[in-house]
């Protein structure tokens, strides 16, 4: 027990003691290499850089303007450095050459070329891969042409004796030259209209407005290879991905549009029918070209379906058509149906008949009132009403066939028809005298008083028990109120 307490003590001790210089002591992971998705694959060298071959090894393209490749070399045995200076795009997976004038013979037209690097050089004794200022690979050759032995991490060590063999047989003896990829400077083509939300077709119907397209414009005098652009559509921020993304192909005459429904490997176009943007960019989608953005309008709705967001030449906007145009040709803005007017409608009746003329009001024919002519003669004894146009009996011959009136009957002058005979009172040989009033109008009226007097009374006897029970309640509701 003793000895374990003993120990337990000695380890504190030491620990106190010694305990600053185990702390001291760390570890640290080893630095992880750096592979640069862009490397030599095989290179000449002699007195100058004859060749160079670079492979990009990634998914993407690169930028290869901003990289040189750094040579090395003795002149005059003093170290001299010259830069050569790269340029365009190393697309996905391909290989760039560039080589001295004269150094390859180029059956493709891909190597690009640079003048003698420096003047006097004797040997170069060193490569160095760099983007801007950052080293992306160094190698420290000697004279000959080499080829990488593999492309894996395997073979890229840094040690040259590792990584290349010479190229010769049995071993590579070409260069592999892919082209420099340059994007177009712009793409001039112009989106006229986009289909976001296409009708409901059936199985069987193969017009062109039953899926999504955008229609586009070549406005130019020179044929457009669509080849050389792709179409996306979404929202800034969005990455490239094969929903959204559409490469193109066939070349667009000038003055000609074409509509793009499906990609260049037949994938049907999908656009989201709220509402959005689409525009082209370079066949690798390294460029965005701002002309060619364009937004649509949200057609999600019951009553935007089918119809197409589409420019309109005649006043320069951007608006709805309820007819789609995927074909070659501008797109179609239906107008309204004209309201009909009555003169309009005329132009379509067919013409009256002689002696008829159209009315206004009601546009049907009617004969015209001046076309008495038309009409049959009337009688000797008869006359045309100009009212009516019909025929009537002459006044001045009426009166000598009419019929003589009954007894107690006159003729009306005006009318020529037989009247009643009203009994008239011969008018008086003087004037309407005033009567004046004398003692017995007096007496009347004070009998037609009396009489009135006594009826008012007898009815009061007559009434008495019913006035009296009136009165009684009336009595007694109005002090009841009070």
């Amino acid at each position: 027990m003793r000895k374990c307490l003993f120990f337990i003590l000695f380890c504190w001790v030491a620990s106190v003691f010694f305990g600053a210089t185990t702390h001291a002591i760390s570890t640290e992971e080893s630095p992880v290499p750096y592979y640069s998705p862009v490397f030599v694959t095989a290179l000449q060298t002699s007195n100058d850089l004859d060749f160079i071959e670079l492979h990009n090894d990634s998914s993407d393209p690169v930028d290869m303007s901003s990289w040189t490749i750094e040579v090395t070399g003795q002149v005059s045995g003093v170290a001299t450095i010259c830069d050569v200076q790269l340029g365009d795009w190393s697309l996905p997976g391909s290989y760039v050459v560039l080589a001295k004038k004269g150094a390859l013979s180029d059956a493709t037209g891909n190597v690009r070329t640079y003048t003698s690097c420096a003047t006097g050089m004797q040997s170069v004794t060193k490569l160095a891969v760099l983007k801007g200022a950052n080293v992306q690979e160094e190698i420290a050759p000697p004279v000959g042409a080499f080829v990488r032995k593999g492309e894996t991490k395997t073979y890229r060590t840094g040690v040259f004796s590792k990584d290349f063999i010479p190229m010769t047989a049995p071993n590579r003896t070409t260069v592999y030259a892919d082209a420099w990829y340059a994007p177009p400077t712009n793409a001039p083509l112009q989106v006229s209209e986009v289909l976001a939300n296409a009708r409901d077709c059936s199985p069987l119907e193969t017009s062109p407005d039953c899926s999504d397209y955008v229609k586009v414009y070549n406005p130019t005098n020179q044929p457009i290879d669509l080849a050389d652009y792709r179409l996306r559509s979404g929202f800034a921020g969005q990455g490239s991905s094969s929903s959204n993304t559409y490469a193109l192909k066939g070349m667009l005459a000038p003055g000609h549009f074409a509509v793009i429904a499906n990609s260049a490997d037949d994938r049907p176009l999908s656009l989201t029918n709220s509402g959005g943007y689409v525009w082209l960019e370079d066949a690798e989608g390294v460029t965005t070209y701002p002309a060619t953005v364009q937004g649509y309008a949200d057609a999600s709705s019951d009553t935007k379906k089918g119809q197409a967001w589409a420019y309109d030449i005649s006043d320069g906007t951007w608006k709805w058509t309820s007819q789609p145009s995927p074909t070659d040709s501008p797109s179609v803005f239906p107008l309204p149906l004209p309201i009909a007017t009555k003169s309009v409608i005329a132009t379509s009746l067919l013409p009256c008949k002689e002696g008829q003329y159209r009315s206004e009001e009601t546009n049907r024919c009617r004969s015209l009132a001046t076309t008495v002519t038309a009409l049959a003669s009337c009688d000797e004894d008869q006359e045309r009403n100009p009212v009516t146009g019909r025929c009537r009996k002459l006044s001045s011959a009426a009166g000598q066939q009419l019929t003589p009136c009954k007894l107690g009957q006159e003729r009306n002058p005006d009318t020529n028809r037989c009247r009643n005979i009203t009994a008239r009172v011969p008018a008086a040989d003087f004037a309407v005298q005033p009567v004046a009033e004398t003692g017995n109008a007096f007496i009347g009226w004070w009998a037609v008083g009396g009489v009135g007097t006594l009826a008012i009374g007898y009815g009061v006897w007559e009434w008495r028990h019913e006035l009296l029970t009136v009165m009684w309640k009336a009595r007694v509701f109005t002090i009841g109120r009070k």
